[in-house]
């Protein structure tokens, strides 16, 4: 970009001091999957004001899913899970399809079928858009949920996802919740 005059050459080598290579999730050990997870779990169980946990099934999922979507993915997947867990564990079932994310799911089999209810219709329609539409429904409904929970108290929503107030009425009127 430097080369094509599309970036500035002396913020590129101010920039370029220190390179950090980070390898994606699939090619790091299992430890980093578990501890990322752990880790994005806390955070969002904080919200939920309880603890949270993975049981063993659900680890060994989180495991062995491949992560396209590296860290990026697996930070949703546990905010999905701890967002409509019911009890203080999460399991196989709290998670998302894994199987499908990031290719086609098997033309054998229905994804109707396939996925365990969510339980929420607008969350079941959700898992069949495109992943960019498929957040943008997610986060409609994960903000409903959460002013529901503080009665429409819309600061008090704000400090429960970590965001300024103006930040986020920004946010409800994109979702189109205002």
């Amino acid at each position: 970009m430097v080369n094509e005059g599309k970036f500035r050459a002396d913020l590129y080598f101010r920039l370029a001091q220190m390179q950090l290579d980070i390898p994606p999730l699939r090619e790091r050990g299992r430890g980093d999957v578990t501890l990322l997870a752990d880790l994005f779990l806390d955070r969002f169980a904080k919200e939920r004001e309880g603890a949270l946990s993975f049981d063993k099934q659900a680890y060994t999922a989180l495991i062995e899913h491949p992560w396209p979507g590296n860290v990026r993915e697996l930070r949703n997947v546990v905010r999905y899970a701890a967002l409509w867990t019911q009890g203080d564990k999460v399991t196989t079932t709290d998670l998302p399809p894994l199987e499908h994310i990031g290719s086609e799911p098997p033309a054998s089999t229905s994804t109707a079928t396939a996925r365990p209810s969510t339980g929420n219709p607008d969350l079941e329609e959700a898992l069949l858009l495109p992943i960019a539409d498929a957040r943008e429904a997610f986060d409609r409904v994960y903000v409903a949920r959460i002013l529901a929970e503080v009665g429409n108290n819309q600061s008090e929503a704000a400090r429960r996802i970590d965001m300024s107030r103006s930040a986020f009425r920004e946010l409800l009127k994109r979702l189109e919740l205002v």
